[in-house]
């Protein structure tokens, strides 16, 4: 992983079969100095989609998209 050197956030689930916590805890050892957030919702693969509480995308994912990847028009993302 040497030349990877990209700001990185990691949205996982504790319930997640297929990106289990312990896949995700092995990617962020892998890169942790590259890591800009991480968290560990109580979700499984897909309910980060539709999931019936979707809180965690406008607290924390809109947050890291607007610190590490500003764009000149925030108007698409509230």
């Amino acid at each position: 992983m040497q030349d990877y050197a990209v700001p990185t956030a990691l949205f996982s689930g504790s319930l997640d079969g297929l990106a289990t916590p312990a896949d995700v805890a092995w990617l962020k050892s892998q890169i942790s100095e590259h890591v800009v957030f991480a968290q560990e919702y109580k979700l499984d693969h897909f309910s980060f989609v539709i999931a019936k509480d979707m809180s965690y995308f406008t607290r924390d994912v809109v947050n890291v998209i607007q610190q590490y990847n500003p764009t000149g028009n925030q108007a698409f993302l509230q």
